[in-house]
């Protein structure tokens, strides 16, 4: 599955973009499950604007989709360069 692929090289991966609602499992349960092995730094994305408020008061960064390419980039940007997983 794509969550045993990606759990076999986690350490290849420096940033998690996912979007909440996914097929077979949740975006946050597959971060859950990720975690259990290694933190990530993830951003999540979702179409409703209640998911990424309920995010961002829970510390995960979140874009609202549709997004614009640089909101994203600057996203990206300032995970990448934070010290937190």
């Amino acid at each position: 599955s794509g969550l045993k692929a990606v759990i076999a090289t986690l350490n290849d991966i420096d940033l998690r973009l996912s979007d909440l609602t996914m097929p077979n499992m949740s975006g946050m349960d597959a971060y859950n499950v990720m975690s259990k092995y290694r933190p990530l730094k993830t951003i999540f994305m979702s179409g409703y604007q209640e998911e990424v408020f309920w995010l961002g008061q829970r510390g995960f960064k979140a874009v609202v989709k549709p997004f614009d390419t640089n909101e994203l980039l600057a996203t990206i940007r300032e995970m990448l360069n934070s010290h937190d997983a």
